[in-house]
């Protein structure tokens, strides 16, 4: 799944890709898959403070 395929539920501000909190737990939900489906499981996980740690947060959950 792209990033840009649930067009509806992305709101568009200058600049910005702003997702609601369960467009951003499916993404997640679809990089878990992507990753086990590729037998791959991360040492660490960083998120960039910018948007960025909630998906490390939630992405982190699956692998604890």
């Amino acid at each position: 799944m792209s990033w840009f395929s649930k067009k509806e539920t992305v709101v568009k501000e200058p600049g910005k890709l702003v997702l609601s909190f369960d467009d951003t737990k499916n993404y997640v939900a679809d990089i878990v898959h992507q990753m086990h489906s590729d037998n791959w499981k991360p040492d660490y996980i960083v998120g960039i403070t910018r948007g960025g740690s909630l998906p490390a947060v939630l992405l982190s959950h699956y692998f604890n």
